[in-house]
């Protein structure tokens, strides 16, 4: 059990294409004496399962957790490796079906929880997506209070209406790790963006320490550019901030050259700058890099080449784009500008080349459409 065990964290700890391949070695290897030392041990085809989702064989993988399976009945961890499977195949339904079953199994297993309401998230099921972060926030008791944010924010895109966040960010944060004051500042400061309150929203941003944003969508950089884009005024002041972060996006492209958000990023600031050719062809290289790597992200890098085809005068290429990511699933993991959802296209300043043309305006005055998986 314990090389086992072994094998599961060091396949863990390899995972992806630039894992440790020693590492990866190790863990088969751990896995193959576990199996040969005990030959029904459902744990051993479980690390064998694990070994292969992190060399990305995910049907030599899914072999390994029937056989798991079999041995291991009333195990959540063989169903939540499943569904991490199904997610890199695209298959979606079946993932929501495996975490269901996980759920079932370990009705308190946080991290099947987690797993499965960014999952009804990016089929934009508010109403189930809600009732799981509400079973998140009861087993943390707590311990992690930004859940409640994430819970407004399901809230906000179920409804189309800005009250559900307000109300959640008119209580005052509890403090400490759990929820700490700065969280609570980042949400302040979305919402002031989205009321277009850019005053506010300004003061908040430098109040603000970068570390908080790092795991956010954008570096702070890029935020002050699309405040000052926002904002509006001088020109000449706008152009330096976009290429202050344009700089930023530069250093983080040539570190991770495959990294399609920077690439995004890229094509987002050229846009704003009016580089209308080099725009659209850095969003279509991000849709090339992060369609390779899953549709869901896929998805994702698309939206963003809407919002660079609207900033760019291409409306028809754009709302053609809306149309259609509107009706598949979506990374809504961040709190991205592009976000396609009805509610966001409705309030983010960031659409307003499109706000007068009338295809735009049915697609956010009627309902959001079904996601199709």
């Amino acid at each position: 059990l314990a090389r086992a065990r072994l094998s599961m964290g060091l396949s863990f700890a390899s995972s992806g294409p630039d894992g440790d391949p020693m590492l990866k070695a190790k863990a088969l290897s751990e896995a193959q004496e576990a199996a040969r030392l005990r030959p029904g041990m459902g744990e051993a085809k479980l690390a064998l399962g694990l070994y292969y989702l992190a060399a990305n064989d995910s049907d030599r993988a899914l072999a390994e957790l029937a056989e798991a399976e079999k041995l291991l009945p009333n195990s959540a961890e063989v169903w939540q490796t499943r569904a991490t499977i199904y997610m890199r195949q695209n298959k979606i339904r079946e993932r929501i079906a495996a975490l269901r079953r996980a759920e079932i199994l370990d009705p308190r297993g946080i991290t099947v929880l987690r797993m499965l309401a960014m999952t009804l998230r990016y089929v934009r099921d508010w109403p189930e997506a809600e009732r799981t972060a509400d079973r998140v926030r009861a087993v943390l008791q707590g311990a992690q209070r930004h859940w409640k944010y994430a819970r407004a924010w399901d809230e906000v895109r179920k409804t189309g209406k800005l009250d559900p966040l307000k109300q959640e960010l008119a209580r005052a944060p509890t403090g400490g790790e759990a929820d700490p004051p700065e969280l609570h500042k980042s949400f302040q400061f979305e919402l002031a963006v989205l009321e277009r309150d850019f005053v506010t929203a300004e003061r908040l941003l430098h109040e603000l320490p970068a570390k908080v944003l790092e795991d956010d969508a954008y570096p702070k950089a890029m935020y002050e550019a699309l405040l000052a884009v926002g904002r509006g005024g001088d020109r000449a002041v706008i152009e330096r901030t976009l290429m202050a972060a344009r700089e930023e996006i530069e250093k983080l492209r040539a570190a991770s050259p495959n990294d399609y958000y920077a690439y995004i990023n890229l094509g987002l600031i050229d846009a704003f700058l009016r580089r209308k050719e080099q725009a659209i062809r850095e969003g279509q290289h991000a849709v090339e890099l992060a369609t390779a790597a899953s549709q869901l992200e896929g998805n994702d890098a698309s939206a963003a080449l809407a919002l660079i085809y609207a900033r760019t005068g291409e409306s028809d290429r754009a709302i053609e784009l809306i149309e259609h990511l509107l009706t598949v699933p979506a990374n809504l993991t961040q709190e991205g500008i592009y976000n396609m959802t009805v509610v966001e296209l409705k309030y983010r300043w960031e659409w307003d080349p499109l706000r007068n043309d009338p295809r735009f305006q049915k697609i956010i005055a009627g309902p959001e459409p079904k996601t199709v998986y």
